[in-house]
């Protein structure tokens, strides 16, 4: 049974932090599938009410127990508007690791976003597994094996994230094929990488991305010079970085990553490639986390999508877009950002193509990072044979770059 009274705290705590009006807000109806019926305030005027059900791939008698044998569920959100046109929307939300508080908090964020936000969702569902049916001898094993993974990956196993680039063009349908061109760049030890970017500068390539310690490390930003592949720094802060977005911008380098402090920062390189300076925060939060923010120049203006999330185990489940003039003077706020994906499948950026209409989003229904999903057409990537996962691909002229994550064993305490 899910408790209503927790979804209006956790949806209260949100109105407070995101710091918007709702004095003159009017309240909408919310149905849950057990029956319950409760209001919520709602900045969206248009919608009369909304009901919300859940698809567990197994099923069990309760809530609890199927957040426990389920890696993720499928939730149902029915939207009635004033006009009594209808919207239906599924989202796959991960669940494996999550407690009961966990879920309701987030199933509460997606209905702040959908209820106050801007919408222009193409969320994709590429396998629902809508199942209501209860099997409880198998939830016994699923309930047991889980537990038992629980323990392993607490204590003895971590993701291993590594490079590898071609120098090749690939296009990410054909990276099966092709994988025998790739050539690792290799970790130091006790450490992996991840979140590859590449940038060309006077005939030579670059590589930029993450550099974090496998035992819960803070993640710095390094490079290489892929001719000599020596390895340098190039930004650190006193949070985690990651996702070094670096681009050309009116002739000048500019870099956007992803950083653990509430913002979306603009850096600016002073010296090539290792000394840059913070230039511009495009949005300050209290409360909210950007992350893998990507960045388009089309024909009239640019577009920015980003993730946000106030919960670390929701960090792939919302994307956010905004359209801008100017990037220097840019000041991006909420009230004018559109959603145009949320679920933990395919709504995080996987990597800075040139075109939006040919992005790349990770599938994070089951675990972090695990396939891409083609905008275009919905295609999934899945990791070459001895990998679990794949959640960064970018090219460059005739040199292509992706990240691979693999099982590391060992003591983790």
């Amino acid at each position: 049974m899910i408790n209503v009274n927790l979804i209006k705290d956790y949806y209260s705590s949100l109105i407070v932090n995101m710091n918007r009006d709702f004095t003159n807000a009017k309240k909408v109806s919310v149905k849950i599938s057990n029956g319950e019926v409760f209001l919520l305030p709602l900045l969206q005027n248009n919608i009369q009410s909304i009901d919300i059900d859940f698809y567990f791939k197994s099923k069990d008698k309760n809530l609890k127990n199927d957040l426990l044998v389920n890696k993720f569920v499928t939730v149902y959100f029915k939207i009635i508007y004033s006009d009594f046109s209808e919207i239906n929307y599924y989202f796959k939300q991960r669940i494996y690791n999550k407690s009961i508080n966990t879920f309701i908090s987030s199933l509460s964020f997606d209905l702040y976003l959908l209820l106050n936000f801007k919408l222009n969702l193409d969320t994709p569902i590429i396998e629902c597994n809508l199942s209501q049916k209860a099997n409880n001898k198998n939830n016994k094993f699923l309930f047991i094996k889980n537990l038992l993974n629980r323990i392993l990956n607490r204590f003895f196993i971590r993701d291993e994230w590594l490079i590898l680039f071609a120098k090749e063009r690939i296009n990410p349908k054909q990276l099966h094929e092709n994988f025998n061109k790739f050539i690792s760049l290799g970790n130091d030890k006790g450490y992996f990488n991840a979140d590859p970017f590449l940038f060309k500068k006077d005939d030579n390539y670059y590589i930029f991305y993450e550099k974090c310690k496998l035992l819960r490390g803070k993640g710095i930003l390094v490079a290489k010079n892929i001719k000599d592949n020596k390895e340098f720094p190039i930004l650190e802060e006193n949070y985690h970085l990651s996702y070094p977005n670096i681009f050309e911008y009116q002739n000048k380098i500019y870099l956007i990553p992803q950083g653990d402090n509430f913002s979306i920062d603009l850096y600016e390189c002073t010296s090539f490639p290792n000394k840059w300076r913070k230039i511009h925060t495009l949005i300050k939060s209290k409360t909210l986390h950007f992350s893998d923010t990507n960045i388009y120049f089309q024909k009239n203006d640019i577009k920015i999508t980003t993730s946000i999330y106030s919960h670390a185990k929701d960090s792939n489940r919302c994307l956010l877009e905004w359209n801008i003039s100017n990037l220097l003077n840019a000041n991006l706020n909420l009230e004018d950002a559109i959603i145009t994906r949320i679920g933990d499948e395919g709504s995080r950026n996987a990597g800075n193509l040139k075109d939006s209409k040919m992005a790349l989003y990770q599938d994070c229904a089951i675990s972090y990072g695990e396939n891409l999903i083609n905008k275009e057409d919905l295609y999934v990537i899945n990791p070459p044979k001895g990998y679990s996962g794949i959640h960064t691909y970018n090219t460059i002229d005739n040199i292509t770059i992706i990240d691979l994550k693999k099982k590391k064993y060992g003591l983790f305490f």
